[in-house]
């Protein structure tokens, strides 16, 4: 006897229906709990007969319009694994190009901020590592630096790590303008003020004003990777003749913009102090230096522009630096102070006296990259004398204080040094460094700066 197809389906019905109502009776005997039984009734109902039985009815063609051949597919993905993972590709090609589409947009996106220095950074930075990171990460002299634009180049996010091991760590409630004041009455930050400059500068101007450009770059100059130095004709003459020394403000105005890209760059003990520490609060103490001892006109910017990442920290500096000198033309030097990022084992340190410094390094974009070339939209009409300042700091700092700083670095973007000629980022130390390092170093520092900035020319 031969059984029709629709005759097996009512059949299948009806057998489905008696298993129903066989399970209900026995719920409801086990179960007076009205609530519970119509929920166990649904579960059981939904599992068995639909999921199991029947699961082409778990889908509805209004809440997955696919053709039928699609539908098989998804559902034999889901009951088969393996199948999933050799097929899922044909059933969603919308959603696999949306996702390469999302990740090449970011790639781009990260890219584009990096060559511009609008994202970078330490990213890379711009960095030493900053070679390698921003941009990529390489090992430098000194134990390593960043890479392109803010990445760390030897351990796997620090940041996170330091971060997580601050939070957890007990905070020393010491007041700043306390701790401020005994820096500034030390008697080695009294000294190092005395120290007589101008003529161990002017003689190391004249001692170098002749060096060929190998020389110069093999021995005063780290260069990333990613640039060429050749290209931007660096020449000994011209870094040494540039009249850097400016004319101090006598009314109301500022001579000099200190702020932070990356703020949030913290030292090995900065969880130690109560707020400003870290990198802002070696710029609080360097502005202090600079007005009280030298007698400049310090603006300290202290906006953090890092808090939501590294990557777009330059960019969203650009606009904020832009309005500060519109609102403040008579700002003469910009000094944008880092942090920089080593070797966990490293440690960026000199002896100056009975007192450690951190080592520091003053770093250069050339808006040349060898990949894209001169980078003209993005090109910075400062950058000689961006040059010819990072340059002749190095010299009073080989002069006045010998082995305290790195090579000045160089790498192909242009980290906003385009908006003034005196323009510097300097990076002060790593993370290894304790902030009393780093404040030490800020005292030298400003002695350099004053020497370079008070000497003219002639």
């Amino acid at each position: 006897m031969r059984i029709s197809g629709r005759k097996l389906s009512v059949l299948l019905f009806l057998v489905l229906l008696a298993a129903l109502v066989i399970r209900i009776m026995v719920l409801r005997s086990e179960d007076d709990d009205e609530e519970s039984f119509y929920r166990k009734i649904f579960d059981q109902w939904e599992e068995t007969a639909v999921c199991r039985e029947l699961p082409l009815l778990s889908f509805s063609q209004e809440e997955h319009p696919q053709t039928m051949g699609q539908l098989v597919h998804k559902i034999l993905a889901q009951s088969f694994p393996w199948y999933a993972y050799e097929k899922l590709y044909l059933l969603y090609p919308e959603e696999e190009e949306a996702a390469g589409d999302e990740q090449e947009e970011e790639a781009a996106e990260a890219a584009g901020d990096e060559q511009l220095g609008e994202s970078t950074g330490k990213g890379e930075e711009r960095k030493t590592g900053r070679t390698a990171t921003g941009g990529g990460k390489q090992q430098k002299e000194n134990g390593g630096q960043k890479a392109s634009d803010g990445e760390p180049v030897f351990q796997e996010d620090p940041e996170k790590q330091e971060n997580t091991e601050r939070q957890s760590a007990p905070i020393c409630r010491n007041d700043f303008e306390t701790r401020l004041q005994e820096s500034m009455e030390d008697p080695w930050t009294l000294e190092t003020a005395q120290i007589s400059s101008q003529p161990v500068f002017a003689q190391a101007l004249i001692d170098n004003a002749w060096w060929d450009f190998k020389y110069l770059i093999h021995n005063w100059y780290t260069v990333d990777t990613s640039t060429d130095a050749s290209v931007v004709g660096i020449s000994t003459p011209e870094l040494v003749t540039y009249p850097a020394g400016i004319t101090k403000n006598q009314k109301e105005g500022y001579d000099i913009l200190v702020y932070h890209t990356h703020s949030l760059e913290q030292y090995a003990d900065s969880h130690q102090y109560a707020p400003p520490n870290g990198v802002v609060g070696a710029g609080e103490f360097l502005s202090t230096l600079l007005e009280k001892q030298y007698g400049y006109r310090v603006l300290h910017l202290t906006q953090s522009f890092d808090a939501e990442g590294r990557d777009s920290a330059y960019g969203k500096a650009l606009p904020a630096l832009v309005q500060v000198l519109e609102e403040h033309p008579e700002i003469q030097v910009v000094i944008d102070l880092h942090r920089d990022e080593v070797d966990s084992n490293a440690h960026l340190i000199q002896q100056v006296g009975e007192r450690s410094v951190a080592r520091y390094m003053f770093f250069n974009g050339l808006s040349y990259t060898r990949t894209l070339g001169a980078l003209k939209e993005f090109s910075n009409p400062c950058q000689k004398e961006n040059l010819a300042m990072s340059f002749q700091l190095q010299l009073a700092s080989d002069a006045l204080f010998p082995g305290c700083t790195r090579k000045i670095y160089l790498k192909g973007y242009r980290y906003n040094m385009h908006l003034r000629p005196r323009s510097l980022l300097i990076e002060l130390g790593a993370q290894n460094n304790t902030e009393q390092e780093a404040w030490n170093s800020c005292v030298l520092l400003a002695k350099m700066l004053d020497t370079v900035l008070s000497y003219n020319i002639r």
